[in-house]
């Protein structure tokens, strides 16, 4: 279902306008892949060969400078539903009964599974409406927006807290005009309806809500010579594109980066299903991430007992009550799309493409420059991923079309930092190897399928510390005491970690600072390594 929201005049002004990335046109789509069409052209030419897996890119190049794409992953399930206000009142839209039963009318509830056999149409009772939640955040404007003389401007000169003094002004009128008449809402703001909880809120309209995220962290984010104003500094960090591609660390990153920066869109791709043991890691997930309810069953078919009884047949009847009580039938969930469900119901203004099925040969390079219609390239990629071939080819990938990529692994205490900068340099792919070095131990290890044989590729590309004997994860690596689990181990607190720095870094990098290639943060030793390149610092708390 689309996430959308229908615009009224009702208060419409400049400051409030509020623009999204730029997607490229066909041409500039066109002129980014050439990099890649060229490699591909030697490759079939006899050269390049080590690299003939590009050869299976062919297909998606063509779909992408096809006129029109019509691959749209900006839609997935139960993501929030925006309806304006005053609009939805006007339409029938949104209407209460006189105890204030609110119902909802609206066709993109047909794009939902569990409306699959129902009207459009979905009543919703006093204990799932939120109606205050306007209120709330003008109440948190109003403790933290400056009433002093260097509060922040906006272009028309105009300071932040004149603005909110007379929004708050037009919202207590309509909220008082609105009881007076005896109806239950506002002609103000958005209705946000959470398909999954059925439950309806509404909220203040997009400019104060985004602002209300922000006050307390947008002085923080400066460039290196902190001469930016703020609008210049939202600017730019609004219109970046992250995308990631491995939700659990990777969920952590994006979810920090988007804590602070609020971007209006970002991409998450991951084809795997949560299970118990993300939930130390992967932030914002609980054991109602883990199934679907006995319903979805069924592959998301809404449940009516009555329909049931009246339109189906008695074998038909035994076979769907079967497999609702099948144990052994689970309805598992995506990883990505529960990651974009917690982050929309924070910010959902912004907008997530998911990328369910994960990255594959028919979308990585939508993922990576967009469709040239409707969804942008991105800015930077984080790569968080458990195969070695898909690290090795996103890495490869990336270089030939000039995207950024980071990754921040979790190795028991230690916290590694890597960041490739190919846009302004022609960094290898691997840790102070080749790129054929790092080549030939994943084809070794593939071939192979030995844990040593695995961890000479990783060590390839990330560098030697995480075997460092000295700590539980580099005893685990070389087979010492105890192996509780065959899956690599990880720390939730590790992970959060990698998720702060992934986050932090990403800001800082699009603002300007720069970056090294690579970090190390050992807890255990309180020490952290830096690398540019050729050279390393290494720091104590004592230096």
């Amino acid at each position: 279902m689309k996430s959308m929201i229908e615009k009224s005049s009702g208060h419409k002004r400049n400051i409030h306008k509020n623009t999204y990335p730029t997607k490229i046109s066909k041409s500039l789509l066109q002129n980014r892949l050439k990099p890649l069409i060229d490699k591909i052209n030697r490759i079939e030419s006899g050269k390049n060969i080590p690299d003939d897996w590009l050869l299976k890119l062919k297909p998606s190049i063509d779909y992408l400078v096809s006129p029109n794409p019509k691959r749209n992953y900006s839609n997935f399930p139960d993501q929030p539903l925006l309806l304006d206000a005053k609009i939805a009142h006007q339409k029938g839209t949104i209407t209460y009964d006189e105890d204030g039963i609110l119902t909802l009318t609206h066709p993109d509830l047909l794009k939902l599974p569990q409306f699959s056999n129902r009207k459009p149409s979905v009543t919703i009772n006093l204990d799932h409406q939120f109606p205050d939640d306007i209120t709330m955040t003008f109440n948190s404007l109003n403790k933290s927006l400056s009433a002093i003389d260097n509060s922040p401007r906006t272009r028309d000169g105009k300071t932040l807290r004149q603005i909110y003094d007379r929004e708050r002004n037009i919202f207590e009128k309509k909220k008082i005009d609105a009881f007076q008449k005896g109806r239950w809402a506002p002609d103000y703001g958005t209705y946000m309806y959470l398909p999954d909880e059925e439950e309806i809120h509404l909220i203040a309209p997009e400019w104060f809500h985004r602002l209300s995220l922000i006050t307390s962290t947008s002085i923080l984010n400066k460039d290196p010579q902190q001469q930016l104003r703020w609008e210049q500094t939202r600017q730019i960090l609004e219109q970046k594109v992250v995308g990631v591609i491995g939700a659990s660390v990777g969920g952590n990153i994006i979810y920090g980066y988007g804590r602070d920066a609020r971007p209006k869109r970002g991409k998450l791709a991951d084809n795997d299903f949560l299970e118990n043991g993300n939930l130390n890691r992967m932030i914002g997930s609980s054991i109602r991430n883990l199934t679907g309810s006995r319903a979805s069953k069924l592959g998301g078919l809404f449940f009516d007992p009555d329909t049931l009884q009246k339109k189906s047949k008695p074998a038909e009847i035994k076979m769907i009550r079967d497999i609702l009580r099948n144990p052994d039938v689970i309805s598992f969930k995506n990883k990505a799309q529960e990651l974009a469900k917690t982050i929309l119901k924070s910010d959902p203004y912004t907008q997530i493409d998911v990328y369910n099925e994960g990255i594959n040969w028919e979308n990585v390079l939508q993922f990576l420059l967009g469709d040239g219609i409707q969804e942008p390239p991105v800015d930077i990629v984080i790569e968080e991923v458990d195969k070695g071939r898909v690290k090795y080819e996103m890495r490869v990938l990336c270089k030939i079309l000039g995207i950024p990529l980071m990754m921040v692994s979790d190795f028991g205490d230690k916290t590694q930092f890597q960041f490739y900068d190919w846009p302004s340099r022609n960094d290898s792919i691997g840790y102070n190897v080749s790129d054929d070095t790092v080549r030939r131990l994943l084809e070794k290890a593939e071939s192979e399928k030995t844990m040593s044989a695995f961890f000479d590729f990783v060590e390839a590309l990330c560098g030697p510390s995480f075997r460092d004997p000295t700590t539980p994860f580099g005893s685990w690596v070389a087979g010492i005491g105890e192996q509780m689990g065959s899956a690599l181990p990880q720390k939730g607190v590790t992970a959060l970690d990698a998720g702060g720095i992934g986050g932090r870094k990403v800001i800082q990098y699009f603002l300007g600072h720069h970056i090294p290639k690579y970090i190390v943060i050992d807890h255990l030793k309180d020490e952290i390594i830096i690398q540019e390149r050729d050279t390393k610092k290494r720091l104590h708390p004592s230096s």
